[in-house]
């Protein structure tokens, strides 16, 4: 560990000297944000997004370096990109970062221009203290403007740390790297107004989220996640929408890698064998989990109960008995389902099935369950519905909406397509989409899958569809809505 980032761990912040090359320094100096594109992109810290100079200056191998040697041997990525102006002979005020007090982040502020008479103040040591300034002194209060921080320096000793005022200032080019967590301010001489970036990475597996009040204890919507630009280690696509950087300082979406195909079979002497397809988060789903089911004659997977998640149920071969209650006490219905009828079931919805053999006595039963709970918590009294075999498999394409317990609504349609056919433009949703294969091959981005293949796209991941094989295919498609709008940083 070398000195400055030695001192950072101690501390909460170090010098960063040298961090901007003259070309660099003097384009930032005569950046001009006029449009109002420009401007909303500063506010929400995304310029790294709209402008290519300010996100390779980001992440050039030098801030890389610098950066890297925090997180250690952890994967991180950059969230925030913003220039900041403070007018002559202000204050901002002690404070703690909102959206980074929970550790696992660091920033590095840059001067740009008049900087001559500016300080930055901070504590040590105050990273470690487990809560940020507005915890215990609110907006407004006047110890926050109290450059001296005595009163920041009381509470510490509260809390059992021995902090101390440090004073920096910064020439042009020059940066301060600090911890997410460090309690400090900033004061702006009386000459002219002073103007810096601010840059701030985080650990790939921090989420990190948008803030709606800066008062403690601080509010956050787990839906509106803030753009991250993926830059070392494995990305974390579930916990934060996620950017990729390419070449040529391009950005783009993540790709969807999620799939899976098995052969379905009983195990010997087992009533019902279970395949697990995967269990994943979404921007959308607080959990979503697919498996596969393989059912013996005149079995049912487990008694009839009710659950707080919502499933879809679809018949994949064999003959079924489905059956369902409204509640407790109420008197059950029996539905036959036959290969390719698909069921669903809401919220607290009483159900089982069981392999009735209503067509071939001794065959298995085999069906695809897709189990998820929303991020939303609002519930809907919403009714389970069928869709039939004749809609599934029929040769017209089926289009239909139902509602969800906790979604937005539930959408499927059927696609058929010819060799060659598809949807070869790489593209990402506001939502997620689960695919079945129902016959023929299709290929997702680059794995393809046959008759019982099934791929899922989180909302925010990069994908097509094609058929790439020498018949047609035919495949089902689920989309799951959310019941708010996602954040701008999931669309194209």
């Amino acid at each position: 560990m070398n000195s400055e980032i030695y001192t950072l761990k101690e501390d909460g912040f170090c010098d960063a000297s040298g961090v901007l090359e003259d070309t660099e320094l003097n384009h930032l100096a005569d950046l001009v944000l006029r449009s109002d594109s420009d401007k909303e992109s500063n506010r929400n810290k995304r310029l790294w997004q709209s402008h290519p100079e300010i996100r390779r200056i980001a992440t050039k191998p030098s801030m890389l370096d610098l950066v890297g040697a925090f997180f250690e041997d952890s994967g991180f990525y950059l969230w925030g990109a913003q220039i900041l102006h403070r007018e002559p002979d202000s204050i901002h005020p002690w404070h703690t970062d909102i959206e980074t007090h929970m550790g696992g982040f660091v920033s590095i502020l840059i001067a740009i221009d008049g900087a001559d008479d500016s300080q930055f103040f901070a504590i040590r040591g105050s990273h470690r203290s487990g809560a940020p300034v507005q915890k215990y002194f609110r907006w407004g209060d006047e110890a926050r403007a109290d450059m001296s921080g005595s009163a920041m320096l009381m509470r510490l000793g509260e809390l059992g740390l021995n902090g101390q005022v440090a004073q920096l200032q910064c020439l042009p080019g020059q940066g301060i790297l600090f911890d997410g967590r460090l309690w400090h301010a900033t004061q702006t001489g009386g000459v002219r107004p002073r103007k810096s970036l601010l840059l701030q990475y985080g650990r790939s597996d921090a989420a990190i989220y948008t803030y709606s009040s800066v008062d403690y204890p601080f509010k956050f919507d787990p839906r509106r996640r803030p753009p991250v630009l993926h830059l070392s280690g494995e990305p974390d696509v579930v916990k934060n929408s996620t950017w990729l950087l390419g070449t040529d300082n391009r950005i783009g979406a993540p790709i969807a890698s999620t799939h899976a195909s098995t052969k379905l079979s009983c195990e010997p002497g087992q009533a019902w064998s279970r395949f697990p397809f995967f269990k994943t988060e979404t921007p959308v789903l607080e959990r979503l989990q697919c498996h596969a089911s393989v059912l013996q004659p005149g079995r049912m997977p487990h008694l009839p109960h009710a659950h707080e998640d919502e499933e879809i149920l679809i018949i994949v071969s064999g003959s079924a008995a489905i059956l369902t209650s409204a509640g407790e006490g109420d008197q059950w219905q029996a539905q036959p389902a036959r290969n390719g009828d698909l069921f669903y079931y809401p919220a607290g919805f009483r159900h089982t099935i069981m392999n009735a053999g209503l067509e071939e006595a001794g065959a298995p039963l085999a069906y695809l369950m897709f189990r998820w709970r929303a991020r939303s918590r609002g519930l809907a009294q919403v009714s389970p519905f069928k869709l039939s075999r004749k809609a599934v498999l029929g040769p017209e394409r089926m289009e239909v909406e139902y509602p969800s317990s906790r979604l937005g609504k539930l959408h499927f349609h059927t696609t058929r397509l010819q060799p060659g056919q598809g949807f070869h433009h790489r593209h990402i949703d506001r939502y997620c989409t689960a695919i079945l294969v129902m016959e023929g091959e299709l290929t997702v981005i680059d794995q393809t899958l046959g008759p019982g293949g099934v791929f899922l796209t989180r909302a925010g991941e990069l994908h097509n569809t094609v058929n790439q094989g020498d018949s047609p295919n035919s495949y089902l498609v689920i989309e799951f809505h959310a019941r708010e709008e996602l954040p701008p940083g999931f669309s194209a």
